[in-house]
């Protein structure tokens, strides 16, 4: 007994190697990282966890509206026009976009990465039918999402949706309870199960945690509460006419000559004053200017503060608030439109990957499906292609248009339509380089020649 106790006291005290701590280390952390610092709010010193600091991002977006134009812009960007499935063979590209929406792949990965850049993730379900192809739906509230992540074969385990039951609602519904190895302890919930073949999982940037996504409100949750506090102080100073006070000094006509007023008069504005009733008006037959002070004799004036904060959280998503304000001047605005547009193309490579291979497995079980019931389906590839962002103002569409004509690189037709005129049914399908010939050859007179040659004629025969 002696000799077991010796040993165990000698193996205690023995230092590990560096490579053991290493090991030990990287089991307990993750292979996703090491650094697991919990998120501190300011003004309580209070430790968040990922799934609160989720919470208080989707807090900050269904309450503030910079955040939510903020997002939404970003998300149209991202997204941009027309974007969808594509392919070299049009008769895979019919289908895919007809695929696209009876399946809610569409809206369904549309949500989700709304979701994924307010809180970092977003999640999408996927429903398989009897046949084997899918159907998909997004599910709400990726803050109540926990991954029990398989640090061995660096895979997720499950995923964990917290429902919030207590344990005897729980236990009626047949609610599973878990108790999870989280990043930042243990934690018991209960909720529903999914396995990993369930859940497209939309991770958005890298976050400290590792197994989660960040988003970029995550760095000005506490600018939100700030302005929430400014704004909430400005409403009970007007409620309770706390402060401001007014200060009465009469007009003054000139620098020169200060005006001053006598001592009956002084007595005149005080007696309207204590006279009149809350919203009424003084008439006093006299000039005046007011000032605006607090207790302490200062001027209240807080809207810098607030637009401030309005910039800082509107930049925080969507750069072009102050791209395209009075910030910058044109030249400076153009470059920076540019890093901001290479910036979009970046943030696209979050999702391309996963959007890709839902797509792949999606589409190929849907044609799989049509095949086995002896449908003819052409071998072809596909992908998903993201559409463009530069959105045009009416006049510069113009003007691109016209420079397009110009060159040649359009036919009438195509100018017309995106101008949205009808299409000439006799030379709409040529380019302006047809239409222009040498002077003693001019092509367009001569269409326009043989189109009205039968209207000639006949004024012709009449004479």
């Amino acid at each position: 007994m002696f000799d077991t106790i010796k040993n165990i006291f000698k193996k205690e005290s023995s230092k590990p190697s560096v490579d053991d701590q290493l090991t030990d280390l990287i089991n307990r952390a993750g292979q996703y990282g090491v650094s697991f610092k919990l998120a501190q709010d300011i003004f309580s010193d209070k430790t968040l966890s990922i799934h609160q600091e989720k919470a208080r991002a989707k807090k900050a977006y269904n309450d503030n509206s910079f955040v939510q134009v903020a997002v939404n812009n970003l998300v149209n960007l991202l997204e941009g026009e027309n974007s969808g499935v594509c392919s070299e063979n049009m008769i895979i590209k019919d289908y895919g976009e007809k695929w696209e929406n009876f399946t809610n792949f569409k809206n369904a990965k549309r949500e989700a990465e709304n979701e994924a850049i307010i809180t970092g993730d977003g999640y999408i379900k996927k429903i398989k039918g009897s046949k084997g192809s899918f159907k998909y739906k997004h599910i709400e509230n990726s803050e109540d999402m926990y991954i029990e992540w398989d640090y061995k074969n660096n895979k997720p385990r499950r995923y964990i949706r917290r429902l919030f039951y207590t344990e005897a609602q729980a236990k009626s519904l047949g609610v599973k309870k878990f108790t999870l190895q989280t990043p930042f302890g243990l934690e018991t919930i209960f909720g529903i199960e999914y396995s990993p073949e369930e859940i497209i999982h939309f991770k958005f940037m890298n976050s400290h945690f590792g197994l989660y996504g960040r988003s970029p409100l995550f760095s000005i949750l506490n600018d939100v509460e700030i302005m929430q506090r400014i704004e909430r102080s400005i409403a009970v100073i007007s409620m309770f006419k706390a402060i401001p006070q007014k200060i009465l000094t009469p007009k003054q006509s000139s620098p020169e000559k200060p005006s001053v007023w006598t001592p009956k008069q002084v007595q005149l504005i005080s007696k309207q004053l204590k006279s009149q009733k809350d919203f009424e008006s003084s008439i006093v037959g006299m000039p005046m200017d007011s000032i605006n002070v607090t207790d302490s004799g200062q001027l209240v004036e807080l809207t810098g503060y607030l637009d401030y904060f309005k910039r800082k959280i509107s930049i925080s998503l969507s750069p072009e608030f102050i791209i395209h304000g009075e910030l910058v001047n044109r030249s400076t605005s153009v470059e920076q439109k540019q890093i901001f547009y290479l910036s979009i193309v970046a943030m696209r490579d979050y999702f391309t990957d996963v959007v890709n291979e839902s797509i792949q497995e999606g589409m190929l079980s849907s044609l799989n499906v049509l095949k086995s019931a002896g449908v003819k389906i052409p071998n072809a590839t596909f992908w998903y292609e993201w559409g463009e962002f530069d959105v045009e103002l009416r006049q510069e569409k113009t003007q691109r248009l016209i420079q397009e004509w110009n060159m040649g690189i359009i036919t009438l037709n195509e100018y017309r339509e995106s101008l949205g005129y009808e299409p000439d049914e006799e030379i709409g399908y040529l380019r302006r380089f047809d239409l222009m010939g040498s002077p003693g050859d001019n092509i367009l007179e001569n269409l326009k020649g043989a189109i009205n040659g039968e209207t000639k004629k006949t004024k012709k025969d009449t004479k």
